[in-house]
């Protein structure tokens, strides 16, 4: 007898690795699924091919396209002659449309937040590309605007990010140009802006100034972080955008959780879908965000090339593009009061995508009762089973119900807690902090086990596993579940879909008869297929992307303790997927185990310790792929009102948690840096730390330099003047000798200035005093003229750091000395200062 039970469940437990195997492989086949490219390049098609000639010119050619370098411009002349070419391609072809090219130069100030940081962002003679493609037929209706900005960050030439996304925006108005078949609903407005990275002036410029915009009536943001693909929607404005996605894109994909992540300002990151959406105060358009996530570990570094691009990926791009224009031209051209409905009672959309096959939407207002349905069954169970008299399984008490649901909702928790608590233990005691950054199947096999050993342990701790016991406990996991997900939606957090879709899936499953028989096992088997082949590419692709990012997570906690955040934040993150994927199997699969449930337990923990101890032995942190990202600055301290060079030195920064004198051994470093030199970077500053470079190894010193370049900044107080009730107005001029990037530090009490109408400026709090942060950046020459307003008498504190993409040959000699697996970027750093 025993033998046989042994054998039937063995039997189901080989069925449930069987049906989980073959989905995950399935869901993951179509994560990284792409289109087939082209056999001929008909002109009339979208082409990958020729796309991708215009990434080339930009990241190949042209390479590091930095605000305030010469490269930016030579990337703007570029695209208007592409864009120019279309032009003359339609005058020839297409006497229905009319386009239109403009270069447009705009300058300016925002008032900003970025990581919970209050700022002022100034910003003169940027580059917009503007490229119209009208039908001439429906030149009333409004224009979709598709966005894509040209511009690289310092170190990287920026292939993916974005010059992917630019080759795409040209390649589809191509298309649309040169094939008359392709209907145009409405006009497009293709915009390739030359600011993005700065944080966002280029759109903002466009869309406060352009004389494009009035005939705007929504929006397509392109972007990426990573050049594996896939293009996916992460953010929208206005509920029919997302329709209109469902119904465009050839392959839907994107799930909810990206919107509720951005929503919560949970990441240190921003897009210009902030500057054109209505829900961000900027701009007031509907629209869509979209980007490539994977292979993130290639962002903002030197590896972001276009060799790293996957084949199909701007395939994909493209089509959907193309597909979703239409979509939006449709409702702009047929339904214009729709469209620019900015309904302030729309608690948006829950929306995911089943294999990239079909995206389900519904709004969230649908979503709070639908995601109270498995809460309402699972609390009328107990009373409908004594209403008709049934007992066992179907029949527990509400004191036994609620239980079950806290060792439901204690699974979950402990799916986080057991693998960040091993982490943190192995760090502790081994040390090699970021160990799975960029090696995939190492952090697999050293997290995964430990969230599903944390998943089973309130399961595994309880003796008694008969068939009422597991009746009780899935009865149970509804009610935990379906609490979760009903609190989530009511907090606004579309996420609880996630739970809410396996609760529902789990009730289904009772209404075919005694749980653990074959037939339950059956259709419960079936059933399963719903929920995973939904969750299953979120639970791939999302995981993916953070594994990517640990490089740029950045220290915000004092040491010793930020050298355990991005392994604090991955192991919780893939062991709550564990939990998430298995979903109510986890009861199952401890009730099929029986007597073997605590061996289990023990084969999964053995698999995470082998795969440590197997990393620790022959990995280190970075790789070649994976590299770790510095910046090597040459931070020059000018004397206070002067132009005269008092201090220079060389600090070695990075982005991730790992200290730098700890990863770095090639050269002499003292661990901390001077913090002004940070200022250039406000306000991702807080994400970064350093240590100062003292010399090339033990006996050798850094080459000096004979004489500084003349990149010292200068304040000139041009007039003193009353402002009235105690006022008094400060004219000045900040001058750099270049165009640069750079960040002023005004401190003491700013009753107002010419940066924005804000009267008085947000401040933040630096120590006792006030502090307004402006960034500045420029593409030709760099002199601000500004005025401040002040109480009479008091005084104020004014700094200035310039940044410059200024290679000197400190640099060049540290630069030889480092690791084939470090991402470099240079640069130079003038910092002054000045009293008023």
């Amino acid at each position: 007898m025993g033998r046989s039970t042994k054998a039937f469940e063995g039997t189901k437990l080989t069925i449930i690795y069987l049906l989980f195997s073959t989905l995950i492989y399935l869901a993951g086949h179509r994560v990284f699924w792409t289109p087939a490219l082209p056999s001929q390049q008909n002109a009339a098609d979208f082409s990958e091919a020729r796309a991708f000639q215009h990434v080339q010119a930009l990241a190949d050619d042209i390479g590091i396209r930095l605000v305030g370098t010469p490269e930016i411009e030579t990337a703007a002349d570029y695209l208007l002659q592409q864009a120019t070419a279309i032009q003359q391609l339609a005058q020839q072809q297409r006497e229905d449309l009319e386009v239109e090219v403009a270069l447009e130069q705009v300058s300016g100030s925002a008032s900003m937040e970025f990581m919970q940081h209050t700022f002022y962002n100034a910003y003169q003679d940027l580059s917009n590309v503007v490229l119209r493609v009208a039908p001439k037929q429906r030149a009333s209706a409004k224009d979709v605007l598709v966005s894509a900005h040209f511009d690289s960050t310092i170190g990287t030439s920026g292939a993916s990010d974005c010059a992917a996304c630019v080759g795409v925006a040209l390649e589809v108005a191509r298309t649309f140009v040169q094939n008359p078949a392709l209907a145009l609903p409405a006009p497009v407005t293709f915009l390739l802006n030359g600011g993005e990275e700065p944080i966002l002036p280029a759109a903002h410029g466009f869309i406060t100034q352009s004389r494009f915009v009035k005939d705007l009536g929504a929006f397509i943001n392109l972007e990426s972080t990573g050049p594996g693909g896939p293009d996916i929607i992460f953010q929208y404005s206005g509920a029919w955008t997302m329709e209109a996605y469902k119904r465009g894109a050839k392959y839907p994909r994107g799930t909810v959780l990206g919107q509720d992540f951005f929503d919560l300002e949970a990441i240190p990151s921003d897009t210009d879908y902030r500057m054109y959406s209505f829900k961000h105060g900027y701009g007031n358009l509907p629209g869509v965000d979209i980007a490539t996530i994977l292979d993130a570990e290639a962002y903002h570094t030197d590896r972001d090339a276009s060799s790293r691009i996957r084949n199909g990926t701007l395939q994909a791009m493209g089509e959907n593009a193309i597909g979703l224009i239409q979509e939006f031209g449709k409702v702009l051209r047929d339904d214009p009061d729709k469209a620019a409905a900015q309904n302030s009672d729309d608690q948006g959309m829950v929306f995911f995508d089943i294999l990239g096959l079909y995206m389900v939407t519904y709004s969230k207002k649908l979503a709070f009762q639908l995601h109270q349905l498995p809460l309402v069954l699972a609390l009328s169970m107990p009373l409908g089973a004594r209403v008709m008299g049934v007992k066992g399984a179907l029949g527990p008490t509400y004191l036994k119900l609620g239980l079950e649901a806290a060792a439901a909702i204690l699974s979950l928790l402990l799916s986080l807690a057991v693998p960040a608590m091993a982490t943190i233990l192995r760090i502790a005691l081994l040390g090699k902090p970021m160990l799975c950054f960029g090696k995939y199947a190492l952090a697999l096999g050293m997290h995964l086990p430990l969230g599903i050993t944390g998943a089973m342990l309130p399961y595994v701790c309880r003796s008694g596993q008969s068939p009422s016991r597991i009746g009780r406990q899935l009865q149970g996991w509804i009610l935990g579940m379906a609490t979760l997900s009903f609190a989530m939606t009511a907090a606004g957090a579309g996420t609880g879909f996630v739970l809410a879709i396996w609760a529902l899936s789990c009730c289904l499953t009772l209404a075919f008869g005694k749980v653990g028989s074959w037939r339950w096992f059956t259709a419960a088997s079936i059933i399963s297929l719903g929920p995973l082949c939904s969750l299953l590419p979120m639970l791939i692709l999302y995981p993916g992307h953070l594994m990517g990012k640990l490089s740029l997570v950045g220290a915000p906690l004092p040491p010793p303790y930020g050298r355990f955040l991005a392994d604090g934040i991955l192991a919780p993150m893939l062991g709550i997927t564990a939990a998430t994927a298995l979903g109510f199997w986890t009861p199952v699969i401890v009730h099929l185990l029986g007597r073997l449930r605590w061996r289990a337990v023990a084969v999964l923990l053995a698999i995470s310790l082998l795969t440590a101890s197997y990393a620790h032995a022959f990995h280190r942190p970075y790789t070649d792929a994976a590299p770790k990202k510095l910046f090597l600055l040459h931070f020059h301290e000018q004397a206070p009102g002067s132009l005269h060079i008092i201090r220079d030195q060389l600090h070695l920064m990075a982005t991730d948690p790992v200290p730098v004198a700890e990863a770095i051994s090639s050269l002499v470093l003292q661990p901390g840096m001077d913090v002004r030199a940070l200022q250039a970077f406000f306000p991702i500053s807080r994400l970064i730390h350093g240590a100062t470079v003292l010399g090339l190894d033990a006996a050798g010193d850094l080459p000096r330099q004979r004489r500084y370049p003349a990149l010292t900044s200068s304040l000139q107080l041009v007039s003193r003047s009353p402002a009235g009730q105690g006022k008094e107005r400060l004219t000045l001029r900040l001058e750099q000798p270049k165009p640069c990037w750079g960040v002023m530090n005004v401190t003491g009490r700013v009753a107002a200035w010419s940066f924005t109408s804000d009267e008085p400026p947000s401040a933040s709090i630096e120590g006792s005093e006030l502090s307004y942060m402006v960034r500045f950046q420029s593409n030709h020459g760099s002199i601000w003229d500004f005025w401040i307003e002040k109480d009479a008498g008091a005084k104020i504190a004014i700094s200035a750091s310039a940044f410059y993409m200024e290679e000197q040959p400190a640099h060049k000699a540290v630069l030889e000395r480092l690791p084939s697996w470090t991402a470099m970027s240079v640069g130079s750093i003038f910092y002054s200062s000045w009293s008023f």
